[in-house]
């Protein structure tokens, strides 16, 4: 039966089995990963337990707008052919020919204006060329842009009121404030009838008529104390009339999610983010699932950590976020299927899986678009608009894969736009899928406020969607059409099944569906796919519901979550940047695979005491702790000593003699000597190998018997009195080896310590040193963050710590099990993004057969690669000073090349912040780092964000953009640092209630503040970025990282850190930072 898919799927019957057998053995190292992760979520069942606290009661007010945002169409500047002689007429059916670039092209028309002759060509002209056409040679130049519109009235000739002058927005359209609801469509505008479309997001902020400014989010504004009677004006030109929502918003208890009690100084993640971010349904108050303690998930206030729970829970309790396992499982299915039971439209899918050598890849023919049949990318002579429609035409055109790659604001969001509005018009179904909702609705918000029929739904949870595009949500629109329905006689009869009728309605008539890589199999076609044991074998689909999967942000999305969706599509375009972040793998999801590996029985294959006696060695066989004189007591419970034994005999330690104490004589067959507790009481001569190893290993449980007959001049890895080891603080051993520690003196050696500042130069240092050390730690996260370092220094310059950490995890590895596979699939497939699998495969071993998912796409087969593949050269979001450094260090003068809307952009918005004296800057904080936090740091920050707000109100709201703020962001590459960033900001803007977006009352200014990692994808006019580390590199030396970082600002950058160090530092990059970036210590004019 198997093979009858693979016949159906090949397109040729020779080719089946082979094909069969070659997708078998490539996507099997992909299951073993999934079994492995379903295994330990199962296991685990929860993934954060978090503290929290009841919020007052917030009142949630609805907005109606009392005046209307307009756009209407601004017509890009055309080309024109200068001294154009006005004797000559010009002839359309004549062909024309740029001299420069030796190209025929056709003039579609021609109209004389004041400053030459309009043309519009295919291909379209582009500045400065010389054209032959109707015998003469003129120069074309861009035209000047057209005027702001003066006036505007209804099609009957009734005029409008503006509110405020026009401001040109970044996409093409004049925006108009008029008062009153004037509904969108064909209006007059100077006199001339134009299509004029809505264009209204909802404001950021809005003022009530004593002056005090609210936080809004579209339509929607959450608040403890109502705003004064009256109107409220938003900050979009807007006045807006309010009321209190009704019962259906008070359902529900808001509580806020409160930090952990405890987080490592070098933790990235906050646990508070897991929470809110994502599809979270439910949490729990037990670590275990269990009826009564499930709490469903009404809203969820990003911003302010807050959850609206459908009841409130117990006191004193604490909440638990349960592993999604549905998810994994349908990724698991999902990969069976094309494994075993494949259809036709999977052939691209399976071309990846063939062997390099004998796989025949279709030719990609690009899709020719006229000048004018342009939605998005309507504007040639803005910088990059050509290559973004070369990848469309090819995009259009290939018969499998595209990839789009770009670097930050070079517009790839624009070019996927264009794509969609491409697909729509000529009929075909999409799909969009990101890894985050914001990078979903701001591709939806764009498509929906254009004039392409684009009939889209969006799936995810309402509270999850941008107020702005919630109209498209899969819900709303039910609701709508079900309530139409029921005024209509005809359909009262059918009242019952009118949800399940409009649901099928709705979602067989879109033609763009968005959702989450991980949130779209909440899509009802995949209900039901997952829900019993008796459906393992049905399949994820039978047929294709898209023509094309685009896949956003593809650099932060694993290939195994993209693979549910693409088994529903026939072709896949896949978009992202492999120099930007990898997909987020939380290093404790990671930690628990490490800690619970099993075979494909399920059976455990590293049993945890394994994993402790590897550490164990792994740590205690360092030369430091090996000086002469160290001699060292392991006591640890009796499967962990067996494990010990067993890597000696695997691999025996020259210079390491071992002395075990065990109950009664054992078979002798390795390194480890053993004594009886009976010879110990005896003074037998076997006795006496305790007093010449060097480590003595006894067993928790025997450890009180004995304790009195050990030596006492043993170093300690563990604490032992009560609590730790069972022995009273009087007990004999631990006296007399307390007696023994304070006389030991120094080392023979000093060492330096993890976390201590000083040297470790007496034998009791290195006690407390070791034995902390070891009490902290444990095998799976040495292995984790081990493996994570070793994908983010992977495009890094100084592979020296790269080799440095693979020689660890050699050390940590055990000799006495192999565990290379199972660490190698995590490594190489829970690590690296789709667009790094596609391109440089997952590495030869993973599979005994050459493929394009082990070798890489673009290194076997480049031709073809190349034939689907697009790079955006072009960015248009960060001054030339700020961008500088990314493109010559990161991408080696290849991309990020500065776009000549920049300086239009600047010019427009207003923007006169100079207190510096260029544009990127470093400011030298000597600085001091404790516990995680560098205050030094924190009150640069603040300083700095005070002048901002001091110039924002001097300067006013920035001009011709569609937001009416300055935005800020406060960025530190750990948590512990964004913490006491987040806390300044909650007392210097007295908004205590929010944790990662502020405002300011009396100034245009909105504040976010996140790590680095979380910012990706997003932009600020300021970046203030804390590098916190004083005297080390931390995980700093991650190109993609910092890459990251310094890519953030729009118009200002200020490194706040110690210059001096990282000036000296190793790494490269961090060094030309501090060396191109000017230093600063105070503003230019403070």
């Amino acid at each position: 039966m198997k093979v009858l898919f693979f016949h159906a799927a090949a397109g040729h019957p020779k080719v089946a089995h082979a094909l069969m057998t070659q997708a078998g053995a490539t996507l099997r190292p992909f299951q073993r990963y999934l079994q492995q992760a379903i295994h330990t979520a199962k296991e685990r069942q929860v993934r954060y337990q978090l503290p929290w606290e009841r919020v007052r009661d917030m009142r949630t007010l609805r907005l109606e707008p009392l005046d209307t945002v307009l756009r209407v169409p601004r017509r890009p500047p055309g080309m024109v052919l200068v001294s154009w002689p006005a004797e000559v007429t010009p002839d359309l059916s004549k062909p024309g020919f740029v001299i420069d670039r030796s190209l025929a092209v056709v003039v579609e028309s021609a109209r004389a204006t004041a400053n030459g002759l309009h043309v519009r060509t295919t291909p379209a002209l582009e500045p400065s060329d010389r054209l032959v056409w109707c015998g003469c040679t003129c120069t074309a130049e861009p035209e000047p842009a057209p005027p702001a519109p003066r006036s505007i009235a209804e099609p009957d000739g009734r005029a409008l009121t503006l509110r405020s002058e026009p401001e040109a927005d970044a996409e093409h359209a004049w925006r108009l404030v008029v008062e009153g609801r004037v509904e969108a469509g064909h209006l007059l505008v100077d006199g001339e009838e134009a299509e004029v479309l809505h264009g209204h997001p909802g404001p950021r902020k809005v003022i009530d008529e004593r002056g005090r400014s609210l936080d809004a989010s579209g339509l929607l504004v959450r608040t403890e104390d109502p705003p004064a009677e009256g109107l409220l004006r938003g900050d979009d030109g807007v006045r807006y009339r309010w009321s209190v929502e009704g019962s259906a918003s008070r359902r529900g208890r808001w509580i806020r999610l409160l930090p952990p009690e405890t987080v490592e100084s070098d933790e990235v993640l906050d646990p508070r983010v897991a929470f809110c971010e994502g599809d979270v349904r439910e949490v729990w108050t037990q670590p275990r699932h269990r009826e009564g303690a499930v709490f469903r998930v009404l809203r969820v206030d990003a911003d302010r950590y807050q959850l609206l729970l459908e009841r409130l829970p117990p006191e004193g309790s604490r909440l638990y976020l349960p592993v999604d396992v549905r998810n994994l499982h349908l990724q698991r299915r999902a990969l069976d299927q094309l494994a075993q039971a494949p259809l036709p439209h999977h052939q691209g899918l399976l071309r990846p899986c063939e062997d390099p050598e004998h796989v025949r890849w279709p030719a990609v023919s690009p899709v020719a678009i006229s000048s004018d049949g342009w939605r998005s990318l309507t504007d040639p002579t803005r910088d990059g608009t050509l290559e973004q429609r070369r990848f469309v035409e090819k995009a259009l055109g290939s018969p499998d894969f595209a990839f789009l790659e770009g670097p930050p604001g070079s517009g790839k969001t624009t070019a996927i736009c264009e794509l969609v509005q491409q697909l729509v018009e000529s009929g075909q179904r999409v799909l969009l899928c990101a890894s985050t909702h914001v990078a979903i609705d701001n591709v939806l918000e764009r498509l929906l406020g254009g004039d392409c029929p684009i009939d889209a739904v969006r799936i995810g949870r309402l509270a999850r969607v941008d107020d702005r595009v919630q109209q498209a949500q899969l819900d709303v629109r039910v609701d709508a059409l079900v309530e139409r329905w029921r005024s209509m006689p005809a359909m009262r009869q059918h009242d019952g099944e009118l949800t399940a009728m409009a649901e099928r309605t709705v979602i067989m008539a879109a033609n763009l569906t968005c959702g989450t890589t991980m949130g779209i199999v909440n899509h009802p076609l995949f209900r039901g796919r997952d829900e019993d044991l008796q459906r393992w074998e049905r399949p994820i689909t039978t047929m294709p519901h898209w023509d094309v999967l685009i896949v956003d942000e593809a650099s932060k999305t694993l290939i195994q979550e993209l693979m549910v969706p693409a088994l529903m599509a026939r072709r896949w375009i896949i978009v992202g940047d492999v120099r930007q972040l990898p997909p987020f793998s939380d290093r404790a999801d990671l930690v628990a695979n490490l800690r619970d590996l099993v075979d494909s029985e399920d059976r455990p294959l590293f049993p945890r005491d394994h994993q402790r006696a590897c550490l164990l060695l792994f740590h205690m066989l360092r030369g430091r702790v090996r000086q002469p004189g160290m001699r060292w007591l392991v006591v640890e419970a009796p499967g962990v000593l067996d494990a010990i034994e067993r890597e000696l005999v695997a691999e025996p330690e020259d210079d390491l003699s071992v002395a075990r104490v065990v109950s009664r004589a054992r078979a002798r067959g390795g390194p480890v000597e053993h004594v009886t507790v009976e010879q110990l009481r005896a003074g037998a001569p076997e006795a006496l190998h305790l007093a010449a190893a060097t480590w003595v290993l006894v067993s928790d449980d025997l450890l009180p018997e004995v304790s009195g007959l050990l030596p006492s001049n043993l170093l300690l890895t563990r604490e032992l009195a009560s609590g730790g080891g069972g022995l009273d603080e009087g007990d004999a051993l631990l006296l007399r080896q307390g007696h023994w520690l304070t006389r030991g003196g120094r080392l023979p050696e000093s060492y330096r310590g993890e976390r201590s500042r000083g040297e470790i130069t007496t034998f009791a240092d290195s006690q407390r040193c070791e034995s902390e050390w070891l009490a902290r730690h444990d095998l799976a996260n040495e292995l984790a963050w081990r493996i994570t370092r070793i994908h983010e220094l992977r495009y890094g310059r100084n592979q020296h710590e790269r080799t440095r950490l693979r020689e660890d995890l050699a050390r940590l590895m055990p000799r006495a099990v192999d565990i290379s596979e199972p660490l190698a699939e995590i490594e190489d497939i829970g690590l690296p993004s789709i667009l790094e699998v596609l391109q440089e495969g997952i590495g030869q071993e993973r599979s005994h057969r050459r493929s394009a998912l082990t070798l890489g796409f673009r290194t076997t087969r480049p031709d073809d690669f190349e034939a689907r593949f697009g790079s955006l050269r072009v960015q248009h979001r960060m001054h030339p000073q700020i961008s500088s450094f990314a493109r010559e260090l990161i991408y080696q003068g290849r991309a990020l090349q500065d776009a000549n809307t920049i300086g239009q952009r600047d010019a427009a918005i207003g923007w006169s912040f100079d207190e510096f004296t260029a544009r990127r800057v470093w400011w030298h904080v000597p600085g001091h780092e404790h516990q995680g936090i560098n205050l030094d740091e924190v009150r640069v920050v603040e300083a700095l964000v005070r002048d901002f707000i001091a110039w924002a109100k001097r300067a006013g709201p920035p001009r011709h953009r569609r937001s009416a703020l300055w935005e800020v962001a406060c960025l530190a590459f750990y948590g512990k640092q964004e913490h006491a960033l987040s806390r300044m900001l909650q007392q210097l803007t007295g908004e205590t209630r929010s944790s990662t977006r502020f405002s300011v009352d009396d100034a245009p200014v909105e504040i976010a503040c996140g790590t680095v990692d979380r910012f990706q994808g997003r932009e600020a006019d300021l970046v203030l970025l804390s590098i916190r580390n004083t005297r080390r590199i931390g995980f700093l030396d991650s190109p993609n990282r910092l890459n990251v970082a310094v890519t953030r600002a729009r118009q200002q950058l200020v490194v706040v850190g110690n210059a001096d160090y990282f000036g000296q530092c190793r790494i490269a990059e961090l060094k030309e930072l501090v060396r191109r970036s000017p230093r600063v210590s105070r503003v230019r004019n403070r």
